[in-house]
This record gives C-alpha cells, structure tokens and sequence, in this order.
C-alpha cells in the first residue's frame, strides 16, 4: 500500500470572499508542509503540476467523490437545508470532482471544485445558523454576524468545524496557518462583511482541505 503525499496552495475567488487557502501535506489532509516553511507557489499553483511522493508500507486514503463531496460536506456541518445556488455549483463542478474515489485523482481542477462547493454549503451554513440564537448553533455559535470575531471567536469557531469535519483537533501548525488567512481575509473586507467572511472562510479552509473529503 502507499500513502501519497501532496502540497497545494489554492487561489479561490468567488463573489463574496477571496480566500488563499493552504492544503499541505499528505493523503490524510494535513495543512502542513513537512519542512514547516510556507509551500513555493511556483511549484504549487492551480496551473502547475503536484508533487506526488511515494511511501512504501503506508496505507493508502481514498477520497469523496461524486455526490458523496456534498453529502459529506452537508453532514459534518449539520446543514439542514441546501439552497438551489449550492445545487447548481456542486452541479456545475461534478465533473472535476473525482469517480472513484481515487486519492491519485487530487489534481487543481479538483480542489478547486472541493472549495468552490465548500464556500456555498459554508454560506447556506452560516444563513441558518445566523437565524438561530447563539446557543443553538452549531458551528457558529461565537460568531455574532454583525461584526468580525474575536480571535477567542475564530478559534473557538475553527476547533468545532475541525472536531465536526476532521474527527479530530487542528494541530498548532493548522490553526496558525488558518487562522493567519482568516485575519488577512478580516482586514481586507469591509466592515458589514467581517463576520460572514470570517465564518466562510473558516468553514471552506476546513471542507477543502484533504482532511475534509478523505474516507
């Protein structure tokens, strides 16, 4: 068996948010490069090709593919209620997703499809629970919706999407990392826009890393 290690740096930008997320590591989604130094864009753009290295003994990781891409996304979050707009994106990107699941399928297109599909389930999300009172949410329960959040807020926000869609805690490195673009993403948004773009890109950072659609 093999285990695939991969690094990708993904540019997204939609309407509402433009967002540099980082997906490094190997086939179990780790957002961290081995060295720990930030991946050279150069040799991980959307155009270029990915590094593939190749461990003998390892187990391979399958990935979401399909339906199961939003399903997952839809389930790990707990949205109860997917708009038409997040139907015909996920329907406009099936066919970059991958068939068979096949961890060897994790190419540009691919996760650039994984994000696109993150933003709009992150944006249903953070509508739903917006409409609750905070101790009702889920996800976004230390988000107020009306200004950016706190940095206690957006940890508190990344380890529940991580315990919720990864089954488990970010390291160190991840949260650094996340939460280093969410504040970059905080200040460059204007003022009635902090708080949605703070929870949506938290939300796509976690869905469209490989830990989010790995099986």
């Amino acid at each position: 068996m093999k285990t695939i290690k991969k690094k990708i740096a993904v540019g997204v930008s939609l309407a509402t948010i433009t967002a540099a997320i980082a997906i490094l590591g190997n086939a179990c989604g780790q957002m961290v490069p081995d060295d720990g130094v930030s991946a050279d864009s150069s040799k991980n753009s959307c155009s270029g090709n990915i590094a593939v290295e190749i461990i003998p003994g390892a187990e391979t990781a399958s990935i979401a593919y399909g339906k199961q891409v939003l399903d997952n996304m839809v389930a790990c979050t707990g949205l109860q209620v997917v708009s038409q707009k997040t139907l015909d994106e996920f329907d406009s990107r099936r066919g970059s997703l991958s068939e068979f699941g096949n961890v060897m399928d994790v190419n540009p297109p691919l996760v650039m499809a994984h994000a696109a599909i993150a933003v709009e389930v992150c944006d249903d999300l953070f509508n739903e629970e917006l409409a609750l009172s905070s101790t009702d949410r889920r996800i976004f329960n230390a988000i107020s919706g009306t200004a950016a959040p706190s940095l206690a807020g957006a940890q508190e926000t990344m380890r529940r999407m991580a315990r919720a869609c990864w089954g488990r805690d970010e390291t160190q490195e991840e949260h650094d990392l996340l939460l280093q673009n969410v504040m970059d993403i905080v200040d460059s948004s204007a003022a009635d826009s902090k708080s949605r773009h703070a929870a949506i890109a938290i939300c796509t950072s976690v869905l469209a890393s490989l830990d989010g659609y790995r099986m």
